[in-house]
């Protein structure tokens, strides 16, 4: 997060979002770390009627994606910098054992690649100023690789 030049309530945030599943509110968040803060861990939320227990995969994906679509550029940031970790550590985790790692997903393979391909078309359009120009082209890199492992099976 720093890396890429957010700031200390950025990276707040990202440590924070895990949080509401466990337990915090986005009140306590508010009242520990101040509104902003708040407001860019809500942006990890799932969109309004959004069902994680009854809807498939798919659709909360491409439901989140177009939550992300109409965020502010702070909050992308965020979420671009969370997904640039979740991606790397997959991809890491691929390296040693793709069937056994994936197994651990609700979806096959191509389906994570696919997830991945939105969200780095949501970055390049979203985060076109120069200062994101490192963090939009590693995701891109980190999908490529991840796209290469899951569709053509080719180790990288």
């Amino acid at each position: 997060m720093l890396f890429y030049g957010g700031d200390q309530s950025q990276a707040q945030a990202a440590l924070l979002h895990d949080t509401l599943g466990e337990g915090a509110t986005l009140t306590q968040i508010e009242e520990k770390f101040g509104k902003e803060v708040r407001e860019l861990v809500e942006a990890f939320e799932d969109p309004p009627g959004v069902n994680s227990q009854t809807m498939e995969w798919a659709n909360i994906k491409k439901a989140y994606i177009s939550k992300i679509e109409t965020l502010p550029t702070r909050a992308v940031f965020v979420i671009a910098c969370e997904e640039l970790h979740e991606i790397t550590t997959l991809n890491q985790e691929l390296k040693s054992n793709t069937i056994k790692v994936l197994k651990h997903y609700p979806v096959p393979g191509r389906d994570l690649g696919w997830y991945f391909k939105n969200l780095a078309s949501v970055f390049y359009k979203k985060l076109d100023e120069p200062k994101y120009q490192s963090l939009v082209s590693e995701f891109a890199t980190q999908t490529k690789i991840l796209s290469n492992r899951v569709f053509e099976g080719i180790e990288g």
